[in-house]
């Protein structure tokens, strides 16, 4: 109950700093330089560990960026207090699963983390797609833009997936983390970039980027794990395709 009141607290204040911005847009240089370092100060004090950081700061950020392409300050609203939400949820799950260790406070903490991580990918990769639309920028600008963003955050899925026990003998005996890591970041840059010429608004472009990145991770876990199998694969793709189709039938062309 104790560490409860104190991620409320925590959350309350990063709202509260996220807000900022709404008052100036001047702030949000100042805001989001805030929030990343409360984040990593939280991570170190309450986890010792910098990575934990990753997630919620990267969610946080984009969330706050991509509210700047936006007008509706209901819209605005919404998008800052669910974010909050979802960092309150977050850390008092993170909070179980490092007091507790079991199989279960694993398993959810692992799925709300796998979660953020499609959502923050989401956010992130929008708002880069909106803002090289708004400015006219190339190709270029997004590499610089989105490529440390995805290495992050698919390092923080590929980190996640191996917080159970009964698999993590079997990930260093492979020792293939990292090749996985750097064939998915290469994979998932390059098809940003081809996805970047494709019609669409910003928004759909972000969703159909993370959707293959969806599929991808989604892959990947089973594989290590030693799961992956024909069904596995046809399943992941088919929500992908699917979740394509829907997306790209129903937005509105540029």
């Amino acid at each position: 109950m104790q560490k409860n009141k104190k991620n409320l607290l925590f959350v309350v204040i990063i709202f509260f700093i996220l807000e900022l911005h709404l008052f100036s847009t001047k702030l949000f240089f100042i805001s989001l330089p805030i929030i990343n370092i409360c984040f990593i100060v939280h991570s170190i004090k309450f986890s010792k560990n910098l990575s934990n950081a990753i997630l919620p700061s990267i969610l946080a950020s984009s969330v706050s960026s991509f509210t700047i392409l936006l007008e509706n300050k209901i819209i605005i609203q919404i998008l800052l207090t669910s974010a909050t939400f979802f960092l309150f949820w977050f850390y008092n799950l993170q909070s179980t699963f490092l007091s507790k260790r079991t199989f279960d406070s694993t398993s959810n903490y692992k799925n709300i983390t796998l979660y953020g991580n499609f959502i923050a990918f989401y956010f992130s990769s929008s708002f880069i797609y909106g803002l090289l639309a708004y400015l006219s920028l190339n190709l270029f600008w997004l590499l610089i833009l989105l490529t440390p963003l995805i290495a992050l955050l698919i390092y923080n899925a590929l980190n996640t997936i191996s917080l159970e026990k009964k698999y993590i003998n079997s990930i260093n005996k492979t020792n293939n983390i990292k090749i996985l890591w750097f064939i998915i970041c290469i994979a998932t840059v390059e098809l940003a970039c081809i996805i970047a010429f494709l019609p669409f608004n910003y928004m759909t472009l972000g969703l159909i980027l993370s959707l293959c990145n969806y599929v991808t991770i989604g892959l990947t876990q089973h594989h290590i794990k030693g799961t992956l199998s024909r069904h596995n694969i046809q399943l992941y793709i088919s929500v992908g395709l699917i979740g394509i189709i829907l997306t790209t039938i129903t937005t509105r062309w540029m």
